[in-house]
């Protein structure tokens, strides 16, 4: 069993970082946890769009794995990529926020990227994966908590 600890929010015009810290019982397994969290990360509301993923269809197999100290590496090198426009300088102020947490990050993190994807793939919502300009997903389990962080620009 899970429960939602605790919320951080960060936005920055249509882009937005969150940290999502459950508390998870000892011998709770990734892709078991994976199940029970996806109705936390955006809620069914009309005012939200609803989560990229289908996280109830996600084999770890599928999971980018990344060491947790080159994760901060890996969000630079996105972000240096092509056709960001003005989006640019607002993801890296969300990475700025996502390294006031680097003291919950150890080991390894488990990674979630729309443009890892095509948009067929059935792990996709079809409607949100035309919506979402970027959508990044990190999970990570530390000291009894299992982490979701969220990069969203929509």
């Amino acid at each position: 069993m899970i429960k939602l600890n605790n919320k951080f929010d960060f936005n920055v015009n249509n882009n937005g970082f969150s940290l999502f810290i459950f508390d998870i019982e000892e011998g709770i397994t990734l892709s078991s946890s994976l199940k029970e969290v996806e109705s936390f990360l955006r809620p069914e509301k009309s005012d939200y769009l609803r989560p990229l993923f289908n996280l109830n269809q996600i084999d770890l197999s599928i999971l980018k794995f990344i060491k947790g100290n080159e994760i901060y590496a890996y969000l630079d090198g996105y972000s240096d990529g092509e056709g960001w426009g003005d989006d640019r300088n607002d993801f890296k102020q969300l990475i700025g926020e996502f390294q006031k947490y680097k003291h919950l990050i150890t080991g390894e993190i488990y990674l979630l990227n729309k443009d890892l994807f095509d948009k067929n793939d059935s792990i996709l919502k079809f409607e949100e994966y035309i919506s979402y300009g970027y959508y990044i997903i990190l999970i990570w389990i530390f000291s009894e908590h299992l982490y979701i962080c969220e990069f969203t620009n929509d």
